[in-house]
C-alpha cells in the first residue's frame, strides 16, 4: 500500500541578506531519518526526519538564522555521585535543560532565564545507566551523553554552580540577568549544514519504521521540499479473539480486526488444523492435543508486518477420578460422612448415592458430606468439564444397623450374689452393664452374656441395665430385676443360751459377707458403742477351753497344767515352757466346728475359722480398728492376757480374736490389722459365727451333646437335691425355654458350640458347678461370593455362575424374572440363559440341620453400543500432515475401532474415541466402529479428501552489486507465500509474504552467497530452492592482509569492506583477533589518548603519571592523567595531530588513518540497528572494549560500552563514535581519555 505524505514548511527567511548564500531543503512524508549523499563530492551526512538541510554554497560563509547543534562535555565521565558541565549562553535568554535515560524517557528537567556568559552546572544523584542531556537556547542547541555508576537510591539534582557574564544586551535590553526560574517550553527545527556547489547531484534516502526505504535525487538551485513516498507495511494486527483453553478435537474460531488490503497468514500449534479462513482475518480450526501459540502475520504489497501471538492451552475430557475414599460399612443414619476423590482443576464432580441416603453438601465438588440411609448400594462420582463427561468411579457401601435390645435370661440369686443372664443378640459386638441407666459410665463385658454381682445383701431387690453394641452404636437398655435369697436362720433375732453357768441373751447381726454372728464378744454385757467401750470387751479365753470361769478378766491363776480337756477349775493356767499350751499333752481337735469339743458358743454357732475371719475382713471399710468397729460386728479393742503371767495388755488399743484354726488369731489396732499365731495359753476375745454348709457339686449332666443348630425341646438334667437351687448357663445363642433354677432344663440350641453349666446354691452359698461340652451341628454357612459375569449381554446363553462347594450341602438358585436355569439346580454351579432384565442372582444352602443364609449377586444386562456421534476432524487434510486428530464423543465402556484410507497411518488412539494420524496421499473414508462385551455397533464414517503438497519455486534472474544482491524467483501456483533463509532451515526462515524478490544488503564485494527459498500454503512448505550469486568485484583489493609495525612489533591484520564500500582494518589496533562477539576480550585492543603515537601508553596496563607533555611525543610509554582544564595529555593542546594519512603521530599502517567524524557517522548509519548489536553485525564487527578514563587511568565498561576516536577535534575535546546495548551516537570527549582506534584506508 503506497501512501503519499506532503508537508509544506515555511522557509527560514533570509530577507535581511543582500544575496542568498545557502539553500534550505525541507522534507515531507514524515521520514524517521534521511541519508543525504553528495554524489558529486562524495560526502554524506544523516539528518533526523524533522531537521532542515542547509546547503552552504562553496566559498560563502554560513549565517546561523536558526538553531544549530553543538556538543556538551561532562567531567568526570563516567560519573559516580556527580559530574559537571559548562556551556556558553550568547544572550540573556530562556534556557531549557532536559535529561533522558537510555530508553528516551525524560527523567529530569530545568527551565530558567540565564544571563549571557559561561555557566557551570553540577548534576548529582543520577542512578546507574547511560544518559543523554540536551540544552536548548534561543541561539543554538547542545547535547551530550554520559554514563553514571551511582548505585545508591536515586536523588537527581541539577545545581547552577557559577556564571561568568558577558557585557552584552539581549533583545529585550536586559543585561547580566541572574538565574531565575521560568518554565519555558521551546520548540524549534534544527538546521544541519552541508557544503554544496551549484550543479552537485544529491541523493536523498528516506527511512521510515515498518516501511521500505524511499530514494529521491535533486540538484537544488534554491530552497525546495523533498517529498518521500513510503510503501508502508501493515501494522501489528489487533489482539486475537478466541478461546484460549479449547477442548481437544473441537472446532474453534479465531479472528483479528479486518484491515483493508491486508492479507493475514495464520499458524497454529502442532497437531491443529486450519479448516477455513487462511489469508483472512478469521479462521476456523480443529483443535489438536498440543498447547502453543496461534500467530497471525499481516502482509501487503510492501511486505510483512509484525505478527500477533495468542497463547492457547488445550483441554480434554477429564480422566476417571481416583478411588473414592470414605467408609464402606457406615452405620445406618450416620451423619457427616465424607466421601472424597482427588481434586483436578476445572473439573466438576456429580455424585449419586444409595436410594435413601442424603447428600448434605459438596455436590459438584470433589468431596461430599452425606447422611447414610438404611439401604446398601453404590456411591458413584462422574467427572465433567467443558469438554464432556469422563469415566465414573464407583464405591460399594454396606450399611450397618443398630443392634437390638438384649432379651432377659434366667438369673441365679443367693443371699449375697446374683448371676445376671441375658440372651445373645445377633450382630452384637459386645455388651455393657450398669446399675444405673447410663451407657456412658457402663462397664464393658465384651461378648459374655452373664455377669456375677457379689457382696450383696440377702432378701434385697437389685436391678441391672444391659446394652448390646456394635461398631455403629448401642441398643436401648434392658432392665433386669432380681431379689437375693432370704437371710439365713432369721439372723437378727436374739439367741438365749447358758454361758459361764448363767442364762444370757445376745443379739445376732448379718455381716457384709452375709454371715450371721453374735452381736457381741462372749462375756460382754452390751454391744460396743465404740472401739474402747469397756462394757463390750468381754472375756479372754485360753484357746480350746470351756467357759469354766478361767476367761474372766479377774480370774485367779495357777502354774499347774491340765492333762485333760476340762481342767476342773476356773483358774487361768500360766505356762512358761514350750509348747506354751494350758494342756499337756496338747489336743488340736478342740473348738473344731459347731459340734466340737469345748465349743463355748451357743448351739448352731462356732468359733470362726481363719478363712471366715479373712472373708469378713474383706468387707471392712478400712483395714484397722476403725474398720473393725464400723463393720456390722462392731468389734472393740479388748486387749490380750499374757499366757505366762496372766497380765492383761493393750486394752483399748488392740483387739485379739481367736480362730478355730490351729495357732492363728485375728488382730487389729488403730493403724492396721494382722494375722498372727499365738500360744494356746494366751487369753483372747471370742466372737461366735453361725454355721452354714454349701451344696455339693451336681451329678453328671444328662442330654444330647451334638444337637443341630435351632433344635427345640432339648432336655438337660442332673440328680435333684432338696433345698438346692440350680442355675444353668448355655452356649451363646442358645435359649432356655423352661426349668431354670431346677435340676432339669428345656432349651433351643443355637449356632455356637460351647459348654452347658449348672451351679448349685442354697442359703449358705454357691457350690461347685458341673459342666457338659456341646458340639453343635450348624446350619450351612453362607456360600462364598458368587463367581460369574455381573454385566452379561441380553440373550447370552449357557452362562455359568458358581460358589465353592461344601460337602453335605445342597444349593438352591434363583435368577432374574426372564432368565432361565438350564442345568445345575441343587449344585454349586448353574448354567443360565440371560433375559432382558437385570436383577439379583441368589443361592441358598441346605443340610440336615436346615437352610442357611443366601448369597446374592447383582447383575445388569447390556446391549450392543449405539452408532458413534459425528466424526470431528479435518475433511480436507494435506498430504503428509502429521499429528492430525479425529474423534467422536466418548461413551462409557465402549471401545472404538478405526480404519483410515490406504496410505494413511494411525499413530495413536486406536480403540479410544480419538485417534492421531499421519495423512497419506489418497482420499477415502475414515470409519469408526463401536464395540463392547456384547459385540459391534453400527459404524460412523467421514469422507476425507487429501490435498497435495506444494512445489518448490524455480530461480529467476538476480541483480548483484558489490554490497547488494536482489534475489528473484518465479511465482508458484497455489502458494500462500514464500520464506527465505541463508541456511537450509525452514524453521528459522523469514516470511517474505507473496513477494518473489528479496534484497540482501551489507554484503562483501566479490563474494559468493547462497539463499534458500521455500513456498508454503495450508498444507505446509515445499523443498528448498538453493540460489547462488556472487557480488560484484571489489573497487580495490580490500580483503587482503596488511603487515606493519605496531608498538615495536610486526603484526598482520586483515581488511574488510564496509557497507559504504570503504576499506578498514578488520580489528582494533592492539587486538589479537577479529571479534567473535561484542564482548570478545581478545578483540578489544588498546586504548589511545587522542593524538598520541603507539608508544606503549595505549596498553591497558601501562603505568600512570600526572605530568603533562609539552611535545607531541612525550618520550615514554606512560598513560598521562589530566586533572585540570582542558583535560588533555599535552599542554599546550595541538589540534593538528592525527590529521590524515600523513598526519602527525598517525598510529595506523601506511595508507591508513583514523576516520573523521563524518566517516564514522556515515558508517553508523549503515548498521542494521543503531546500537552495539548493529556495530557488531556490521562488516567491521566492532566490539565494546570500554575506555580508559583520563581522571584516574582505570578501564571502564569493558564488554558493555564502545568508544572509538575520530580524527576530528571539537573545542578542547574530540569526536568519537559511542555505542552500547540500547543506542549509538557521536560523542565529544576530552583528549586525555583512552579509546579504541580502528583504521580506515585513505
Amino acid at each position: 500500500m503506497k501512501t503519499k505524505f506532503l508537508l509544506f514548511l515555511m522557509l527560514f527567511g533570509l530577507s535581511s541578506l543582500k544575496a542568498q548564500t545557502f539553500y534550505k531543503i525541507y522534507f515531507s512524508g514524515e521520514p524517521d531519518s534521511i541519508l543525504v549523499e553528495n554524489l558529486t563530492k562524495g560526502t554524506s551526512l544523516t539528518l533526523q526526519g524533522t531537521d532542515t538541510l542547509s546547503l552552504k554554497l562553496s566559498g560563502v560563509g554560513v549565517q546561523e538564522t536558526s538553531t544549530t547543534k553543538r556538543n556538551l562535555i561532562f567531567y568526570p565521565n563516567p560519573m559516580d555521585h556527580s559530574c559537571r558541565f559548562d556551556f556558553e549562553n550568547t544572550t540573556h535568554s530562556k534556557v531549557e535543560i532536559r535529561l533522558f535515560n537510555a530508553n528516551g524517557k525524560k527523567v529530569h528537567d530545568f527551565n530558567a532565564r540565564l544571563s549571557a556568559g559561561m555557566h557551570q552546572f553540577e548534576l548529582s544523584g543520577v542512578p546507574a545507566g547511560v544518559y543523554h542531556l540536551q540544552i536548548k537556547t534561543e541561539s543554538y542547541r547542545l547535547a551530550g551523553s554520559f554514563v553514571s555508576t551511582y548505585e545508591s537510591a536515586p536523588d537527581i539534582r541539577l545545581i547552577h554552580k557559577k556564571e561568568t557574564p558577558f557585557r552584552m544586551t539581549d533583545g529585550n535590553g536586559d543585561s547580566n540577568q541572574k538565574l531565575s526560574q521560568d518554565d519555558v517550553s521551546l520548540s524549534f527545527r534544527s538546521i544541519v549544514v552541508m557544503d554544496f556547489s551549484t550543479g552537485d547531484q544529491l541523493k536523498f534516502t528516506g527511512y521510515k519504521t515498518n516501511s521500505d526505504d524511499d530514494i529521491a535525487f535533486a540538484s537544488p538551485t534554491g530552497d525546495q521540499t523533498i517529498g518521500f513516498t513510503f510503501c508502508v507495511r501493515p501494522g501489528q494486527p489487533s489482539a486475537i479473539s478466541g478461546n484460549s483453553n479449547p477442548c481437544q478435537g473441537t472446532s474453534e474460531s479465531y479472528s483479528v480486526e479486518e484491515i483493508p488490503d491486508v492479507n493475514f497468514t495464520w499458524t497454529v500449534p502442532d497437531g491443529w488444523t486450519i479448516t477455513t479462513g487462511q489469508n483472512t482475518n478469521n479462521i476456523k480450526v480443529t483443535v489438536g492435543t498440543s498447547a502453543g501459540n496461534i500467530a497471525v502475520t499481516p502482509s501487503n504489497n510492501c511486505g510483512n508486518g509484525i505478527a500477533q501471538l495468542f497463547s492457547v492451552a488445550t483441554r480434554v475430557v477429564p480422566a476417571q477420578p481416583t478411588a473414592i475414599s470414605g467408609m464402606v460399612n457406615p452405620c445406618r443414619g450416620a451423619t457427616e460422612l465424607s466421601y472424597t476423590v482427588t481434586n483436578e482443576i476445572d473439573v466438576t464432580y456429580f455424585w449419586t448415592v444409595p436410594n435413601d441416603w442424603t447428600i448434605n453438601s459438596g455436590q459438584n465438588t470433589n468431596s461430599i458430606i452425606v447422611t447414610a440411609g438404611s439401604d446398601s448400594g453404590k456411591i458413584i462420582v462422574a467427572p465433567s468439564n467443558i469438554c464432556g463427561t469422563g469415566l465414573e468411579q464407583i464405591l460399594n457401601v454396606t450399611t450397618q444397623t443398630v443392634p437390638e435390645q438384649p432379651i432377659a435370661g434366667a438369673n441365679l440369686a443367693s443371699q449375697t450374689q446374683i448371676v445376671w443372664n441375658w440372651n445373645p443378640v445377633a450382630g452384637a459386638k459386645g455388651y455393657k452393664y450398669n446399675t444405673i441407666n447410663s451407657y456412658e459410665t457402663a462397664s464393658d463385658i465384651a461378648d459374655s452374656t452373664s455377669y456375677a454381682q457379689t457382696n450383696l445383701t440377702c432378701n434385697t431387690a437389685y436391678s441391672l441395665y444391659i446394652w448390646s453394641y456394635d461398631d455403629c452404636s448401642h441398643s436401648s437398655p434392658l432392665l433386669l430385676m432380681e431379689t437375693t435369697a432370704i437371710c439365713p436362720f432369721g439372723c437378727g433375732s436374739p439367741v438365749t443360751f447358758t454361758y459361764n453357768g448363767n442364762t444370757v441373751t445376745y443379739g445376732t447381726v448379718l455381716s457384709t459377707n452375709n454371715r450371721c454372728w453374735l452381736d457381741r464378744n462372749l462375756g460382754a454385757t452390751q454391744v460396743a458403742n465404740s472401739s474402747t467401750d469397756a462394757a463390750s470387751y468381754g472375756d479372754l479365753f485360753q484357746k480350746g477351753r470351756l467357759d469354766d470361769g478361767h476367761q474372766l478378766r479377774n480370774s485367779e491363776t495357777t502354774n499347774f497344767l491340765s492333762n485333760s480337756d476340762v481342767p476342773g477349775h476356773s483358774k487361768f493356767i500360766l505356762v512358761n515352757v514350750g509348747p506354751f499350751d494350758w494342756r499337756s499333752p496338747q489336743n488340736m481337735d478342740l473348738w473344731q466346728g459347731v459340734n466340737a469339743i469345748n465349743n463355748p458358743c451357743p448351739s448352731g454357732f462356732s468359733v470362726p475359722t481363719v478363712e471366715e475371719w479373712q472373708s469378713e475382713l474383706m468387707g471392712w471399710s478400712v483395714n484397722n480398728a476403725d474398720g473393725a468397729f464400723d463393720s456390722p460386728l462392731k468389734l472393740p479393742l479388748g486387749g490380750i492376757r499374757g499366757g505366762s503371767n496372766g497380765i492383761i495388755y493393750n486394752t483399748g488399743s488392740e483387739g485379739h480374736y481367736w480362730t478355730s484354726s490351729p495357732y492363728y488369731y485375728q488382730g487389729f489396732y488403730d493403724s492396721g490389722n494382722f494375722w498372727e499365731t499365738s500360744y494356746n495359753s494366751a487369753g483372747l476375745s471370742v466372737r461366735c459365727i453361725k454355721d452354714c454348709p454349701v451344696p455339693d457339686q451336681p451329678s453328671t449332666i444328662i442330654g444330647e451333646i451334638s444337637p443341630c443348630q435351632g433344635t427345640t425341646g432339648l432336655i438337660y438334667a442332673v440328680a435333684n437335691d432338696s433345698n438346692t437351687t440350680y442355675l444353668w448357663t448355655v452356649p451363646v445363642g442358645w435359649t432356655i425355654i423352661q426349668g431354670q433354677n431346677t435340676n432339669s432344663i428345656t432349651v433351643i440350641a443355637g449356632t455356637a458350640s460351647g459348654i452347658i453349666s449348672v451351679t448349685p446354691s442354697n442359703d449358705c452359698g454357691i457350690g461347685t458347678p458341673q459342666t457338659l461340652d456341646i458340639y453343635v451341628k450348624t446350619l450351612p454357612a453362607q456360600p462364598s461370593v458368587i463367581i460369574g459375569n455381573q454385566d452379561p449381554c441380553q440373550g447370552e446363553t449357557q452362562l455359568s455362575y458358581s460358589v465353592i462347594s461344601i460337602p453335605g450341602v445342597s444349593y438352591f438358585w434363583a435368577v432374574p424374572e426372564d432368565w432361565t436355569i438350564i442345568s445345575g439346580q441343587g449344585t454349586n454351579i448353574i448354567s443360565v440363559d440371560v433375559g432382558t432384565n437385570g436383577g439379583i442372582i441368589s443361592v441358598t444352602p441346605e443340610n440336615e440341620c436346615g437352610t442357611g443364609t443366601a448369597r446374592t449377586l447383582t447383575v445388569s444386562t447390556h446391549v450392543l453400543p449405539g452408532q458413534p456421534s459425528e466424526i470431528i476432524g479435518n475433511e480436507w487434510p494435506c498430504d503428509g500432515t502429521i499429528g492430525l486428530t479425529y474423534s467422536v464423543i466418548n461413551e462409557f465402556d465402549v471401545t472404538y475401532f478405526w480404519t483410515v484410507p490406504t496410505g494413511w497411518t494411525i499413530t495413536s488412539g486406536q480403540n479410544t474415541n480419538s485417534i492421531t494420524v499421519t495423512v497419506g496421499n489418497t482420499s477415502g473414508n475414515i470409519t469408526v466402529t463401536p464395540m463392547n462385551q456384547c459385540g459391534n455397533g453400527a459404524e460412523s464414517f467421514l469422507a476425507v479428501n487429501t490435498q497435495p503438497g506444494i512445489a518448490e519455486p524455480t530461480p529467476g534472474t538476480h541483480v548483484a552489486s558489490q554490497t547488494i544482491i536482489v534475489w528473484n524467483w518465479n511465482n508458484v501456483a497455489g502458494a500462500y507465500g514464500y520464506k527465505y533463509n541463508t541456511e537450509n532451515t525452514y524453521a528459522t526462515a523469514t516470511d517474505n509474504g507473496t513477494s518473489t524478490t528479496y534484497t540482501q544488503t551489507g554484503l562483501t564485494c566479490n563474494t559468493s552467497y547462497t539463499l534458500y527459498v521455500w513456498t508454503y500454503n495450508e498444507c505446509g512448505n515445499s523443498p528448498s530452492l538453493q540460489l547462488s550469486q556472487t557480488t560484484a568485484s571489489c573497487t580495490f583489493a580490500c580483503g587482503s592482509p596488511v603487515s606493519f609495525t605496531y608498538n615495536g612489533s610486526t603484526v598482520t591484520y586483515g581488511t574488510v569492506t564496509s557497507a559504504n564500500n570503504r576499506c578498514w582494518l578488520d580489528r582494533n589496533l592492539g587486538a589479537t583477533q577479529v571479534a567473535n562477539s561484542s564482548s570478545d576480550a581478545a578483540s578489544y585492543g588498546h586504548f589511545f589518548q587522542w593524538g598520541r603515537l603507539d608508544d606503549g601508553h595505549q596498553v591497558p596496563t601501562s603505568a600512570i603519571i600526572t605530568t603533562l607533555s609539552n611535545t607531541d611525543v612525550p618520550g615514554h610509554n606512560n598513560f598521562i592523567m589530566a586533572l585540570n582544564d582542558p583535560w588533555d595529555w599535552r599542554s599546550p593542546q595541538n589540534d593538528n595531530l592525527w590529521q590524515g594519512e600523513g598526519g602527525s603521530n598517525n598510529p595506523c599502517p601506511e595508507g591508513y588513518r583514523l576516520p573523521t567524524q563524518t566517516e564514522w557517522d556515515t558508517e553508523r548509519a549503515s548498521w542494521s540497528t543503531n546500537n552495539a548489536a548493529g556495530a557488531f553485525a556490521s562488516p567491521l564487527k566492532l566490539p565494546m572494549a570500554g575506555y580508559r578514563y583520563y581522571f584516574d587511568g582505570a578501564v571502564y565498561f569493558e564488554g558493555s560500552y564502545g568508544s572509538y576516536w575520530s580524527s576530528t577535534v571539537s573545542g578542547v575535546g574530540a569526536w568519537s563514535l559511542d555505542f552500547y546495548s540500547n543506542d549509538a551516537y557521536m560523542g565529544n570527549y576530552y583528549r586525555a581519555n583512552g579509546m579504541s582506534v580502528r583504521c580506515l584506508k585513505d
